[in-house]
């Protein structure tokens, strides 16, 4: 809580990473949200920050690279990993904890 930041795993066949992303961010503007579901080579990912605080474009362009691909505008943007443990632990490190 006291870095603003939600990762939340779907768990439902359906692809709702991106919508409920986007619900999120709403509730919580200042807070980076970085929902994921596991596929069968590995998690597809997406990020908010409605306002603006984090670059989510940027973080994912940066915390991809290597294990996937990721990008996007400054307030959404998504991306492939196929390994989340790596990728979170970027996340974290981009983040300053």
């Amino acid at each position: 809580p006291e870095i603003n930041l939600i990762f939340y795993q779907i768990t439902s066949p359906l692809n709702l990473t991106s919508v409920t992303a986007s619900t999120f961010s709403e509730k919580y503007p200042d807070h980076v949200v970085i929902i994921y579901k596991k596929s069968t080579d590995g998690y597809k990912v997406s990020a908010r920050c409605q306002s603006g605080r984090i670059n989510v474009g940027k973080m994912m362009n940066c915390c991809a690279a290597g294990i996937g691909l990721g990008g996007g505008q400054a307030k959404a943007a998504g991306g492939f990993v196929h390994d989340w443990r790596e990728f979170e632990t970027r996340v974290l490190d981009y983040l300053g904890v």
